[in-house]
This record gives structure tokens, sequence and C-alpha cells, in this order.
């Protein structure tokens, strides 16, 4: 993973986050991945693996709601072995219908003065869940 973002980020322009998201997600051997950026009062999908552009798109979660929302708040990553979010937009993009259930692993992304940028979420069958 370490070779796989170092050659995105020191790439020429802007990294793709859907490649962020891909090699965060095969890292942790997950499912998928999604990066969400923080404008500091709302996040919004930078990019996400497997890509879903609709949900992408429509997703928004505010800062402090809901586990993302939270992890950008207080800056402390969450495993959770069980998940469902309430957020249908936010279940599709996961892949879950109603009733389904993901465990998810969710980082926070400083920037230098430690301000937190992004929420980096990985997600995978709730029989694997993250240690």
């Amino acid at each position: 993973m370490r070779q796989t973002l170092l050659a995105l980020l020191t790439g020429q322009g802007e990294p793709d986050l859907g490649d962020v998201a891909r090699a965060f997600a095969q890292a942790c051997e997950a499912a998928g991945g999604v990066v969400h950026l923080s404008d500091g009062r709302d996040l919004s999908v930078g990019g996400a693996w497997p890509p879903q552009p609709l949900a992408q798109a429509a997703l928004r979660v505010p800062v402090g709601h809901g586990v993302v929302g939270l992890v950008a708040r207080n800056g402390h990553a969450v495993r959770l072995g069980e998940d469902r979010p309430r957020n249908s937009v936010h279940r599709q993009l996961l892949g879950i219908g109603d009733g389904g259930f993901v465990a998810r692993m969710c980082l926070p992304a400083r920037g230098v003065d430690g301000q937190i940028l992004a929420v980096v979420a990985v997600h995978r069958a709730t029989t694997q869940p993250f240690s």
C-alpha cells in the first residue's frame, strides 16, 4: 500500500481519490473504500472504490453526525464489527441493502497543521471484522 499511495501522491497533478480509496481497501483486504473530504462543516465523497457515481455525488454527511462525521469531529479512528448507516445513499455507496450490515474502519486524515481534511473509511463483510 505504501508504494501505491506514494506513487499516487507524488504524481503530476492531484491524485485520483478513487485510486486512493482502492489502495486502502486492497491493503486492508476490504471490499471497498471511501475518501470523505471535509470542509469543516460537511463531508462529501472525494473518491470511492468500487465507484458508485450517483451515490458519491449525492452523499453529504454533517461533521459530527454518523460514524464518519464523528471521526471528522473528534479525530479518533473507529472500528465497527457491524454497522448499517441510516442514510440510504450511504448504504448504496457501501453496497449494502436495507437489512445489510458491514464491518467498517474509519480513520482521520490530517493536514500538516493537524486539521482533519478527510476521513478514509474501508468496509467488508461482518464475518471478517477489522482487528
